[in-house]
């Protein structure tokens, strides 16, 4: 359980810097 919501932060993150990203 631990090491998929440590994934989900990690793409989370991932999915949040690429819309920034699209943004700019």
């Amino acid at each position: 359980m631990q090491l998929m919501m440590r994934m989900l932060k990690i793409f989370w993150k991932a999915m949040l810097n690429l819309s920034q990203m699209m943004n700019l």
